[in-house]
């Protein structure tokens, strides 16, 4: 495991991204995307990725953070590393990563970085869920690269909507409709609730 924390504490140094820069690149690989160049599989992934940056943004404006959420991450009081691993085509960190990011902020003893997963998969491949590189994937860490805890892909009853919908053969389009669906119907209560969980349990 000590290697591991080294690869990872090497990793985030080179190449761990706050929120803002990472939106960056996210938007810019849009813009200087052809898509008329990309095979169908391509096509789709920088269709999802314009979608999620929208999704992502309706998120940064609409949301007011918990009073209880904000007090329960200000009152941390050690110094700990936030890791997520993502990408931008994902729906998934869409719909959580700005949740994380915004709670992250509200405590400068947070170091809140992204390392996107394509790039990393020795360290995506350490947080695997039920056998899938499934993102985002939250890991917090102590200043000495101790693992504090660990959350996502996705909240608890948003994965067993997935697992349900799995379970009855839908079509892949028509399980991550149904999904974005409960989120936007869920309007953020579950995954504040479960931070707010993760971070009483970190003190």
């Amino acid at each position: 495991m000590t290697d591991a924390v080294e690869i990872i504490r090497n990793s985030l140094v080179d190449d761990g991204l706050n929120y803002q820069a990472f939106m960056d690149i996210v938007r810019a690989r849009i813009k200087e995307t052809d898509r008329g160049v990309l095979d169908e599989q391509e096509k789709a992934l920088h269709d999802y990725t314009v979608l999620n940056v929208k999704r992502s943004e309706r998120i940064e404006r609409s949301w007011v953070m918990p009073e209880e959420l904000r007090v329960a991450a200000q009152a941390l009081d050690f110094e700990q590393t936030w890791m997520v691993l993502t990408e931008g085509w994902c729906g998934d960190s869409a719909q959580n990563l700005p949740y994380l990011a915004a709670v992250a902020a509200v405590n400068p003893r947070i170091d809140f970085r992204i390392l996107e997963r394509d790039d990393h998969l020795n360290i995506m491949d350490i947080y695997l869920t039920n056998g899938t590189r499934s993102i985002p994937k939250l890991v917090i860490f102590d200043r000495d690269g101790q693992e504090r805890a660990v959350w996502g892909p996705r909240p608890a009853t948003a994965a067993q909507l997935v697992q349900e919908l799995k379970s009855q053969g839908l079509p892949r389009a028509e399980m991550y409709e149904r999904l974005h669906l409960w989120y936007g119907r869920n309007r953020w209560k579950e995954i504040s609730h479960e931070l707010l969980d993760l971070l009483r349990r970190l003190k």
